[in-house]
């Protein structure tokens, strides 16, 4: 078990967690901990492992600057024999989020089963390198799950974009990333909530690759269908971060926009009557 270390590198060939088994691993444990700043972050190199990597915080893996030789968040390398769950993590900000490779059999995401440790939750986005950015890399012939995971968007042609397997090489297995999940937060019937409709100031503004965006439905307001938008300067519609029905409340939401070119881009928030528009500034 490796639980609730705080593992930062700062040196270019300083790796974070990595196993290469002698035998077999048949219960190993990676959770809780901080994984910042080294060459990769996770990675298991041997069959003969099962493991289960929950609650992580995989962030900037990314000291080398190589992505040939470095800079995942999460790295699978063996035959089918190594296999993994991996759910509630957030990977963000290294050269790739997960790659896979050989046939590893990691899991990310299954809800088609009665076992929920392997529902996802996971959050991925924002792992580039190169003016590319891959937060999941199926490199197998084989089928990955990774259903119900958050990957900074809901545009799913942005997520497909950001997902190399099948569709980019016909040699590849497909990665079953659908549904997706969407966080949100609410604290409801809150005697404090405004009469009315807000939109709150972004925070912080201007960013570097994750912005939250904080909204309240108002005593008056009955549930109805709320639109979240990003739009360039040419008013070009770049994002929808969410479209879904919401009682009152009040709610935030974690935008990633490190897909994005830096720059000026406006946040529309809108009810179907109320238009709200909040300006923003992306900086890399």
């Amino acid at each position: 078990m490796i639980l609730n270390n705080r593992i930062f590198g700062y040196f270019n060939k300083a790796g974070g967690i990595a196993f290469l088994a002698i035998g077999s691993v048949p219960n190993l444990i990676i959770k809780d901990n901080i994984i910042k700043y080294n060459r990769y972050g996770i990675a298991l190199l041997s069959g003969n492992i099962n493991a289960y990597i929950c609650g992580n915080i995989i962030d900037s893996n990314n000291i080398e600057g190589n992505p040939l030789t470095g800079g995942s968040g999460l790295n699978f390398n063996a035959n089918s024999t190594l296999t993994a769950i991996v759910s509630r993590n957030i990977i963000r900000w290294n050269l790739w989020g997960v790659t896979i490779q050989g046939t590893a059999k990691p899991n990310l995401g299954n809800l088609n089963n009665p076992d929920t440790t392997d529902n996802g939750y996971n959050f991925l986005y924002g792992n580039y390198h190169n003016d590319t950015t891959i937060d999941l890399y199926n490199n197998t012939p084989d089928s990955i799950m990774a259903e119900n995971n958050y990957w900074g968007t809901t545009n799913l042609d942005t997520i497909e974009h950001h997902i190399f397997h099948k569709p980019d090489n016909p040699s590849l297995g497909f990665v079953d990333y659908l549904p997706i999940y969407m966080p949100t937060y609410a604290v409801t019937q809150n005697p404090e909530l405004p009469e009315n409709f807000r939109f709150d100031e972004p925070y912080p503004n201007p960013f570097n690759s994750s912005v939250m965006l904080k909204f309240t439905i108002g005593r008056n307001n009955t549930s109805r269908l709320i639109e979240l938008c990003v739009y360039d300067i040419l008013g070009r519609k770049v994002a929808v971060i969410l479209k879904k029905q919401f009682a009152e409340g009040s709610y935030s939401i974690l935008f990633s926009a490190g897909y994005l070119p830096s720059g000026i881009y406006f946040i529309r928030l809108t009810d179907g009557v109320t238009n709200i528009d909040k300006r923003i500034v992306l900086l890399k």
